[in-house]
């Protein structure tokens, strides 16, 4: 319980002040009329290793176009690449899945709400959806799919992949510095969360009130943005945080924070690499995109400036240049 309300007061620091800035009438939202979520490739569905059903689009391009498979991150589904997917339509070809629980993807067995599980997912999405080489994408619980995967298929990772992009996720260690609860809540939260239903866990019934609250709101523009987002995208984002189920979101919770892949890198240290995050992100801190480059020597790392934790939305035009930089370089390489 000391945990989880260690978690409410981290989140909730700051939301007064939140609350008097996203107010402010005057302030300017160029993205207010974008379409969010509209873009959409070629439907698949596809069966992973435990019969779960995932979701699968996929955008066409030319034969001699690079191919870009992208991984959302917790609690979000493949449209958070919605600028990506617009800008880089027929230029690469995009494979974008949902992950189990997330968008229009199956939940699966609770038991295999696993970072790992995400990993072997991966690998269907490639071997199903993919030929040739590719370059892999992932933001946040993404990008440690990603590693994941990597870690258990090493021979696919040296036989098919060219490059890879590292947005805003992290190697292992989350539970030190999650959301600025001490290391000690977050593992308490852990333990209370584990194997239990959203129906038995301390505070689950008032976690579900809250997420539609003004303090969801406010909670959610401090844990993904810069001080400067259009408060149009923090809506786009709690519209994906609101839609994906509690028993997916507390289900991942655990694993996240026992997440530890920094040696499974290995596996990627020869490739071309970008790792990249928000300055002020707070879910995955500059110190972790530091830490997964100490593993990739051919990597360009970049830290944005007043940017959070959605940095794909916040800073469409930086991320998605780094990725078509990163699969026509990796094409060539």
């Amino acid at each position: 319980m000391k945990a989880l309300v260690a978690l409410a007061v981290g989140l909730a620091a700051g939301v007064a002040a939140e609350q008097l800035v996203v107010r402010k009438p005057w302030r300017a939202d160029p993205t207010r009329n974008e379409p969010f979520g509209t873009v959409r490739g070629e439907p698949h569905w596809l069966r992973s290793d435990d019969g779960t059903e995932l979701y699968v689009e996929v955008h066409p391009a030319p034969a001699s176009a690079p191919t870009v498979v992208m991984g959302h991150g917790y609690c979000l589904n493949q449209d958070s690449w919605h600028f990506q997917r617009k800008a880089l339509r027929g230029t690469v070809r995009m494979v974008l899945w949902d992950q189990r629980g997330h968008g229009r993807s199956q939940r699966g067995p609770a038991a295999n709400n696993t970072v790992d599980q995400l990993g072997r997912d991966l690998h269907a999405v490639l071997m199903a959806h993919t030929r040739g080489p590719v370059t892999l994408v992932g933001h946040s619980m993404g990008g440690m799919t990603i590693m994941a995967m990597a870690d258990q298929f090493p021979e696919t990772v040296a036989q098919r992949v060219d490059a890879v992009g590292l947005v805003a996720t992290s190697c292992g260690n989350l539970s030190a510095d999650f959301l600025g609860v001490r290391a000690g809540a977050a593992r308490r939260l852990e333990a209370a969360i584990a194997g239990r239903q959203p129906g038995r866990i301390p505070m689950g019934s008032l976690i579900q009130a809250v997420r539609r609250t003004d303090l969801n709101t406010a909670a959610t523009r401090r844990a993904s943005f810069g001080s400067q987002a259009p408060l149009s995208l923090n809506r786009f984002t709690l519209d994906m945080l609101n839609g994906t189920s509690l028993e997916t979101a507390l289900g991942f919770l655990p694993t996240l924070l026992a997440h530890d892949k920094y040696d499974a890198l290995k596996a990627l240290a020869e490739l071309p690499a970008l790792v990249t995050c928000g300055q002020v992100d707070v879910l995955t801190p500059p110190s972790h995109t530091m830490r997964i480059a100490e593993q990739l020597p051919d990597a360009t790392v970049s830290i944005l400036a007043d940017t959070g934790h959605m940095i794909q939305l916040e800073r469409p035009t930086q991320i998605t240049r780094g990725i078509a930089d990163l699969a026509f370089a990796g094409r060539t390489s």
